[in-house]
């Protein structure tokens, strides 16, 4: 079966929304600080496992283009304290 998608348009600058998971809500925060030094976002706490193995944060932020987007999506995944980024 051959489908065809289309790629998403996306207008920017747009606010863009990452979940950023880790093993520590304290850790995630400050890899999230780090990452976004120099940009105003806001991040959540939102979810911990039942068995307390992971925690997760939710930002929000003003991104002004795809490579903008792109190149901190790769930052926090790069990161040694966070596990996961969706």
């Amino acid at each position: 079966m051959n489908k065809k998608f289309k790629e998403a348009k996306i207008a920017y600058p747009c606010t863009w929304h990452y979940k950023v998971i880790g093993s520590n809500f304290q850790k995630v925060e400050d890899a999230i600080d780090g990452v976004l030094s120099k940009k105003k976002y806001i991040a959540k706490k939102t979810n911990k496992s039942n068995k307390g193995s992971y925690v997760s944060v939710h930002v929000s932020l003003i991104v002004e283009n795809e490579d903008t987007r792109n190149s901190i999506f790769m930052a926090f995944k790069q990161h040694e304290d966070i596990k996961m980024v969706l």
